[in-house]
C-alpha cells in the first residue's frame, strides 16, 4: 500500500511509517524525520539543545515570575483581606458541615476544622504534630471551649475505645 511509506526529508530514504515518530501538527500525523535520523541529530547536537532548552526555561520563568507581580500588585487588597480572614472569626467566617468518620464537623473556607482553630487560639499557638483535638460529648459540632481536649493520638484512641463500651 502507498499509505505504509514514508520518505525521510533528511536522510531520502523510503521507510515504513513505524519508523517515524507521531506529530499531531502535521496533517499526516507523522515527523518529517525519522526515528533514526531524531536520534542522530539529537547525539551531534547535544549540547547546543541542552542550552536551548535552559534559554527556553529562563525566559518562561521570567514571564511567570512578572505575572506574578502584576497579579500581587493588581490584587493587594484582596490578599490582605485573605490574610486577615484566613483564621477563624466567627463573626465573618461562614461555617461549612463535612461528614469525617460517620461523625458530623464544622471546617471553615480554608479547609481547617473549627475545633483545632479553636483549640489553637486557646493554647495562642498551633497544634503540634501528634497533637489531636477531642469533643468530651463525642458531638463534633459542639465546638464550646469546656468540650474540647487537646491529647495525644494514643489517649485520643483510648478515649473512643472507653466510649464504645
Amino acid at each position: 500500500m502507498k499509505n505504509d511509506y514514508k520518505k525521510c526529508s533528511r536522510c531520502g530514504k523510503i521507510k515504513s511509517i513505524y519508523a517515524f515518530s507521531q506529530d499531531r501538527s502535521r496533517r499526516d500525523n507523522l515527523c518529517l524525520w525519522c526515528k533514526e535520523c531524531q536520534l542522530e541529530y539529537r547525539q551531534i547536537n547535544k549540547e547546543w539543545i541542552s542550552i536551548r532548552n535552559h534559554r527556553r526555561y529562563v525566559i518562561k520563568k521570567k514571564t511567570i515570575l512578572a505575572q506574578q507581580r502584576q497579579y500581587n500588585i493588581r490584587n493587594q487588597i484582596k490578599q490582605k483581606q485573605y490574610r486577615k480572614n484566613r483564621y477563624y472569626n466567627p463573626d465573618t467566617t461562614r461555617k461549612f458541615t463535612i461528614q469525617r468518620h460517620e461523625k458530623q464537623y464544622n471546617i471553615y473556607p480554608g479547609g481547617r476544622l473549627i475545633h483545632d482553630v479553636i483549640a489553637e487560639k486557646i493554647l495562642k499557638r498551633r497544634l503540634k504534630k501528634g497533637e489531636i483535638v477531642h469533643h468530651v460529648d463525642n458531638n463534633g459540632l459542639n465546638n464550646r471551649y469546656d468540650n474540647l481536649i487537646i491529647c495525644t493520638r494514643s489517649y485520643h484512641n483510648y478515649l473512643h475505645r472507653q466510649h464504645l463500651r
